[in-house]
């Protein structure tokens, strides 16, 4: 895991769970395009609860 992007996520007041889980969904959102658009959807669906 990146930890300039989770300290920069925690600068801007995310905690550590909610730091990991941004990443995740950045991660999985935006370098993988690939993805089918099912699977974008239920990442989307993940990161809006993390």
């Amino acid at each position: 895991m990146d930890e300039a992007i989770l300290g920069i996520l925690r600068g801007a007041g995310f905690g550590d769970a909610d730091a990991v889980g941004a990443y995740h969904a950045f991660i999985d959102l935006d370098t993988l395009p690939d993805r089918t658009e099912a699977q974008l959807v239920a990442a989307r669906k993940r990161a809006a609860t993390a």
